[in-house]
């Protein structure tokens, strides 16, 4: 996946505060402008994608999320809000679905763009911390730049500091760490890029990027003990 430059990065959030002056008295919506009423009333995700949906938490906006087009996120909070019907589950293939929406947020750039679209482009960045900094793109939808500041700070400053653990480990021998996917009965080692980053920053050891079919996670586990005897051994 291509990663974003700095400067386009910075263009797609100065579209956002710009339009979103504008949309009291005009409503926009061309290939290069669109038009946003701020904070907006309400808006949907398409959590297919693997949507950060915790940023619209440390926002404290996760209230006016009504929509989301899978129930498959990590946040406990939102599930409940879904089982609770404060959010329903929407189809992205159906526009009527989506139509109501002040704005749907998208990571698939790629898709038809109804006028509502909102493209959250932060799968482009291959490093944890510029991924991190998309927060800052979605507060201005909230007109909560400082908030997100603020947020972004605080992830930035704890990463730097955990990145700095490694080092100051006096051990030789470090465990070793494995970041997969099962999906089929095939387990997989990640070949995202910010992953990868994340875990050379971590000082954290990865296997080869290999594909293994198994029958079992028992079968995996086994694996990955066996790799980190090896290890030990050649310490």
């Amino acid at each position: 996946m291509v990663r974003l430059s700095k400067s386009l990065r910075m263009a797609l959030m100065a579209r956002v505060i710009f339009s979103s002056r504008m949309a009291g008295r005009t409503k926009y919506c061309t290939p290069r402008i669109k038009s946003f009423v701020i904070p907006l009333s309400n808006f949907s995700v398409d959590t297919t994608t693997s949507f950060p949906v915790s940023f619209f938490e440390l926002l404290g906006v996760v209230g006016s999320m009504k929509g989301m087009t899978s129930n498959t996120v990590a946040s406990e909070c939102v599930l409940k809000m879904v089982e609770g019907g404060e959010i329903s589950l929407i189809n992205a293939s159906e526009p009527q679905q989506l139509a109501p929406f002040a704005a749907h947020f998208v990571s698939n750039l790629d898709q038809f763009q109804a006028c509502n679209f909102a493209n959250f482009a932060a799968t482009g960045e291959d490093s944890p911390l510029q991924r991190a900094e998309w927060i800052k793109f979605l507060g201005a939808f909230a007109n909560l730049e400082k908030r997100a500041n603020q947020v972004y700070k605080a992830v930035k400053d704890n990463y730097l500091c955990l990145i700095k653990v490694p080092e100051a480990k006096e051990k030789a021998f470090k465990p070793i760490v494995a970041w997969m996917e099962y999906q089929n009965g095939i387990w997989s080692f990640t070949k995202e890029l910010y992953k990868l980053k994340k875990m050379q920053e971590e000082k954290m050891w990865t296997p080869p990027l290999t594909r293994l079919h198994t029958i079992s996670p028992t079968l995996m586990i086994l694996k990955i003990c066996m790799l980190s005897y090896v290890q030990w051994m050649l310490q």
